[in-house]
């Protein structure tokens, strides 16, 4: 059975994902992808390009992992306190929101993040001590310590 090298141009179940260079049978390649359009015969030196590219995306995703890292360390080891209007009973006027949040690490840290990887168990609406979460790299989260007091 004759093999040949094609670059997927879609995601296909089984196979891979769209742009990932894999072996499959010639009548496979000539009576289903290529007929659909779902992939293209791949050059030699077009492998070596997509090669060279992995790398490339492979040391990027790594740096950024460290840098995750980093500013991981630097949001657990902080307390972010936020002030609110209360009523009696520590009961907030609204509540604490993932803006809030997003808002009081740009100013202590430094850094932006965006509101909606930001996640809290409940809605925070009373006074006290709280935590969150934060995405910072696929599987990398961030707890944030929380301490909302009585403007």
């Amino acid at each position: 059975m004759r093999k040949v090298k094609v670059v997927l141009l879609k995601d296909i179940i089984n196979l891979g994902k769209k742009g990932d260079i894999v072996d499959v049978s010639f009548g496979f390649y000539m009576n289903y992808l290529e007929k659909n359009n779902l992939a293209k015969r791949v050059s030699e030196g077009e492998e070596k390009d997509y090669q060279l590219r992995q790398k490339i995306k492979e040391n990027k995703e790594s740096k950024e992992e460290e840098r995750a890292k980093i500013l991981k360390e630097k949001i657990e080891k902080e307390l972010f306190t936020i002030k609110r209007k209360a009523g009696d009973k520590g009961k907030l006027y609204g509540s604490v929101t993932n803006e809030d949040i997003a808002e009081i690490l740009k100013k202590k840290i430094g850094i932006s993040i965006d509101k909606k990887k930001i996640e809290i168990e409940e809605p925070i609406k009373t006074l006290g001590y709280y935590e969150a979460k934060v995405k910072l790299f696929k599987n990398l989260y961030a707890k944030i310590k929380l301490n909302i007091l009585e403007e």
